[in-house]
């Protein structure tokens, strides 16, 4: 038996969004290197800027925020315990689809 019809549809649209929000999210980046005026080529500015967010990124303190910030949701914790519990179980569901 194949896949209901309903399925197919959410994993169409998934994939759309994430289209979206890649070519959002390069067309952003492109907009913020066309700022610097040193001369440097686009590419060669991108493969800075990647340099820099990965640096900061694996760094003790980076991988730490990401962890804490990101999947335990910390600063929803320390607010309300309840609204945490739930926005970690739909949280984790996603994660896991």
């Amino acid at each position: 038996m194949g896949a209901p019809h309903h399925t197919l549809y959410f994993y169409f649209l998934e994939a759309l969004a994430l289209t979206i929000f890649v070519v959002g999210c390069v067309m952003r980046v492109v907009f913020w290197l066309r700022g610097i005026q040193d001369g440097t080529s686009l590419p060669r500015l991108a493969g800075r800027l990647l340099q820099d967010v990965f640096a900061r990124l694996f760094a003790r303190e980076g991988l730490r925020a990401l962890f804490r910030g990101s999947l335990l949701q910390n600063r929803l914790r320390r607010t309300s315990l309840l609204r945490w519990n739930i926005h970690i179980f739909l949280f984790g569901g996603f994660l896991a689809l």
